[in-house]
Order: C-alpha cells, then structure tokens, then sequence
C-alpha cells in the first residue's frame, strides 16, 4: 500500500488498510480480546488439570494391573498353590 503494508482477508473480500493491519498485528486497541484470551487460557489449564491427574493415576493402574498379572501367573489352576520355581510346559 501506499502508507505501508495492507492485509487482505479472502472469502468475502476486504481490504485492511495500512493503519488498520498496524493496529491488527500490532496489538493496538485489542486490549479487551487479550484479556478474553488470557482467561479461556487460564480455564484451559483449570480443566486440564484432572485430566492430567487421571492420567498419572491410569499409568500406575496399569503398572499396578502388570503386577498383579504377574503374581496371578504364579498361582496354580486351583489357586491354593504358588509356584516357586518354573513348571515345564
């Protein structure tokens, strides 16, 4: 542009002019948007939080689960027995 650079949006079009994309990029009067955004963030990360704790507590069920897996390996088909050393096959 004339007076620096222009910003044009497709679909419709619409031509921001150099002041306008200035002031677009450049954060000016956006004060209420950043402050909308700063927010969603920060509920963002308010929901995540459990999610993320559920997470942590998923891995150690499943470590929790091999264990248990293992030792049940080691109980004979009666279940009154535990075997202590490798029965052949």
């Amino acid at each position: 542009g004339e007076n620096g650079p222009e910003l044009e949006a497709t679909g419709p079009s619409r031509i921001f002019n150099a002041s306008q994309t200035r002031s677009m990029l450049g954060g000016g009067g956006n004060a209420d948007v950043v402050a909308e955004l700063r927010e969603v963030r920060r509920e963002l990360t308010e929901l995540r939080a459990p999610l993320e704790r559920t997470a942590v507590s998923t891995d150690k069920t499943a470590g929790s689960t091999d264990q248990f897996a293992k030792q049940f390996n080691n109980v004979s088909s009666g279940g009154n027995v535990v075997r202590t050393k490798a029965v052949p096959a």
